[in-house]
């Protein structure tokens, strides 16, 4: 069995220990008190839901899946999502 094993330098940057959810409720609060769009707002999720849906149709079809932008309007909920027909 061939091991290899990486010598040299390492940089771990200090990160807080704090609570992912309690922090992205602070900064949700603080986007609604200066009237600011969060980054992650509702078409930032809407993307990750598709992204998801496209990476679980991938698997139940073997990798074949063809996954189009979601949609730009706000008001729309349609899927971007396409799955070819299978032989």
């Amino acid at each position: 069995m061939l091991v290899n094993y990486r010598s040299g330098d390492m940089w771990a940057p200090r990160l807080e220990q704090a609570e992912a959810l309690r922090q992205e409720l602070a900064y949700f609060i603080d986007c609604i008190d200066k009237d600011e769009r969060p980054f992650n707002d509702g078409q930032a999720g809407l993307r990750v839901v598709n992204m998801l849906e496209a990476a679980t149709e991938s698997l139940r079809h073997h990798g074949s899946i063809a996954c189009k932008q979601p949609p730009r309007s706000a008001n729309s909920l349609e899927l971007a999502l396409t799955v070819p027909q299978l032989p």
